[in-house]
């Protein structure tokens, strides 16, 4: 088993943070969807696909109990 006091920060990041910022920025990302393509911005959507996975990357950590790295 992890570091439990590692695994409460990331729950708390997971709630405070990672959740409302994917949430915001995965709308953003679902209504600029077709623009992307039609303007070949697959980098953008690449970093912002990276930004809405942050939940599942915090969730990974806290049940690992790892720490920041």
């Amino acid at each position: 088993m992890g570091n439990i006091v590692m695994s409460i920060v990331w729950l708390l990041l997971l709630l405070f943070i990672a959740w409302p910022v994917a949430f915001f920025i995965g709308s953003f990302w679902v209504f600029l969807q077709p623009f992307m393509v039609c303007l070949k911005l697959h980098d953008l959507q690449k970093s912002l696909l990276t930004i809405v996975d942050l939940p599942t990357t915090c969730t990974q950590k806290m049940m690992a109990g790892e720490g920041f790295s």
